[in-house]
């Protein structure tokens, strides 16, 4: 229910998860004081050694500040060795931004969640099991009704 008493619903994301085939599992969870980063399902505190490299995965910060000796991220990266780039941002205490980027090698290869990879905006937003997708204009509604 939103201030005017509206019921709706809404898709957020708490949570993102990303891996290649060698790498260790990189997971960007938002949290109510800042992105919580897990490697395999284990809390790695942030500090001062970031970036940090892992199991092929290197883990970057942005957008950091410090309370009380604690370092609170609102940006985070993870950069695998095939040169896949998948950054998220936390506002508002959920993820709301999330930037993937591939090396060329994938285009045409990949179908997902953030669209086609095959630098033609116009079938970013195509449904699952829809043959045409929806117009780059849509409106949230319309998204997510389709989602």
């Amino acid at each position: 229910e939103n201030v005017f008493g509206d019921d709706f619903l809404a898709t957020v994301f708490s949570a993102i998860v990303a891996k290649q085939n060698d790498s260790d599992t990189v997971e960007f969870r938002s949290t109510p004081i800042g992105i919580q980063l897990l490697i395999n399902g284990l809390v790695v505190e942030l500090g001062s050694s970031i970036p940090e490299e892992f199991n092929n995965v290197t883990i970057s910060i942005r957008d950091v500040d410090t309370f009380e000796n604690e370092v609170r991220a609102s940006t985070l990266g993870a950069v695998f060795t095939s040169g896949v780039y998948v950054e998220v941002k936390q506002e508002n205490r959920f993820l709301s931004a999330i930037t993937a980027s591939l090396h060329p090698v994938y285009i045409n290869s990949t179908r997902g969640l953030l669209g086609v990879y095959n630098k033609d905006s116009s079938d970013d937003l195509l449904p699952r099991n829809a043959p045409i997708p929806l117009p780059l204009n849509s409106t949230l509604e319309v998204i997510n009704h389709h989602s």
